[in-house]
């Protein structure tokens, strides 16, 4: 039973260009929100945008219902030492500090599911509920298998 719920809310967006069978960049976000009149919902949207930065067309899926909490720590691979941050901005991992790898080395995922005996139509956030929690670190082969990624 969780007593002191305080759950996290947090998004991940990915940013894909365009591919050479399309002309339009690809922008992936996960994140829990509410879903043909369902709430707590984690959900993928895909938004398709054209040249000017304009979304062309949208497509939402549901992943999971009861999802109270959704949260991402990313594995920062560049600087002096090496830690978990809670925001992860490749462009920004570019300027960041030697050896300027451009993605983090691992990411935690992490979510609350609703596992209580009442409907959930009856939570309030703030009361004291029974979840499950799930999670997972997902590595970035890409990172840990750059030459320039340091092993302490």
């Amino acid at each position: 039973m969780d007593e002191d719920p305080k759950f996290e809310a947090d998004s991940i967006v990915f940013r894909f260009p365009p591919s050479a069978a399309s002309s339009l960049e690809s922008r992936i976000s996960f994140f829990v929100g509410e879903f043909e009149n369902r709430s707590h919902t984690l959900i993928k949207r895909t938004e398709y945008l054209d040249a000017a930065n304009t979304v062309v067309s949208t497509e939402e899926a549901p992943l999971a219902d009861g999802v109270l909490s959704f949260a991402a720590l990313y594995w920062q691979p560049n600087g002096t030492s090496m830690y978990w941050v809670t925001e992860w901005d490749s462009a920004a991992a570019l300027v960041d500090a030697e050896p300027y790898l451009p993605l983090p080395a691992a990411i935690w995922l992490g979510l609350a599911v609703y596992a209580d005996d009442r409907p959930i139509e009856t939570y309030v956030p703030g009361m004291p509920v029974r979840v499950e929690h799930l999670s997972t670190v997902v590595t970035i082969e890409s990172t840990i298998n750059d030459p320039r990624y340091r092993r302490w």
